[in-house]
């Protein structure tokens, strides 16, 4: 009990039975993280622990099936080769002599192929061939809706005007009608590319094949093609499945046959024919033909 030399009291160790001081509430979370930590950490280890077994053990699975695998070869390749079924080498010479006892085949001729004209390949080729040509007056219609300046020569822009105005250029070019079909509704899609190469000097798109070999019809002179050339390519070439479909769109009146004359009773309407407007039609079951008359009180 006595006072240090300084004159400062006597430093006091706790007791054995005191009570350690309380550990603050920061101290008890810092030692909760370190015990979650711990915990996370011998997880890891024992899941890490488990995958190595498992890999080990199917390692060893298929080293053992590779063991069983090469015992087994070498007992194949080991067996004698007489150990085959008895009388089998009998029966194998049975089997050659009555092979070679039996009677040759008759022979047989090569089959003969049909005349050229009976080929259905040839059939069409030759149908396709023969088809009637189509009727310059409407090809001429085609035509007109390109040719805007009335020169007989159109270029790009020509074209590309006509496939923004017309269907039935859009037609003969491959390009779909409108958006009512399949495909229609990429009508818009697929003409701003080919604007945009006209625009760049570069053409005009996906249509560049067909201008092209218009233009080299007519002799490659200048960036238009000639009535004569549209005509040939339309006939022969490779737009006249275009240029026939491009004509079915044609309105009535540009189609050729006399007018129709409507009257108040029903009347066969000639195929072809123009018919004025505001008559009623109706469709004859019996023969399939269509009927057109005046609306009452229209005569």
């Amino acid at each position: 009990g006595a006072a240090s030399k300084n004159g400062s009291p006597p430093d006091r160790k706790p007791s054995a039975g005191a009570t350690p001081p309380e550990k603050s509430g920061v101290q008890k979370a810092k030692d909760a993280i370190e015990k979650e930590r711990e915990k996370a950490r011998l997880k890891k280890v024992e899941k890490d622990k488990a995958l190595v077994d498992k890999a080990q053990a199917k390692v060893e699975i298929q080293e053992k099936r590779r063991e069983d695998d090469l015992e087994r070869l070498d007992l194949a390749l080991a067996a004698p080769v007489a150990s085959a079924t008895p009388g089998a080498s009998e029966q194998t010479e049975a089997k050659v002599a009555a092979i070679a006892s039996a009677p040759e085949p008759p022979p047989v001729s090569p089959p003969t192929r049909p005349p050229a004209e009976a080929r259905p390949g040839r059939a069409r080729a030759a149908k396709v061939g023969s088809r009637e040509a189509l009727d310059e007056a409407l090809v001429r219609k085609l035509f007109d809706f390109l040719d805007r300046s009335g020169k007989a020569a159109v270029s790009q822009r020509d074209v590309l005007m006509g496939l923004k105005k017309y269907p039935q250029v859009r037609r003969l070019f491959g390009l779909p009608v409108g958006s009512v079909e399949d495909g229609g509704a990429s009508v818009e899609s697929r003409l701003l590319p080919i604007q945009d190469a006209f625009e760049s000097g570069s053409g005009l798109g996906e249509v560049s094949g067909v201008f092209s070999e218009l233009r080299e019809g007519s002799g490659a002179v200048g960036q238009t093609f000639s009535w004569e050339a549209f005509l040939a390519v339309c006939q022969r070439g490779a737009l006249r499945a275009n240029a026939a479909a491009a004509i079915a769109l044609l309105p009535r009146e540009h189609l050729t046959g006399s007018a129709f004359v409507p009257t108040a009773k029903w009347q066969v309407v000639p195929e072809g024919a123009a018919c004025p407007g505001g008559l009623e039609y109706k469709m004859d079951m019996e023969t399939g033909k269509t009927m057109g008359r005046t609306p009452a009180g229209k005569v």
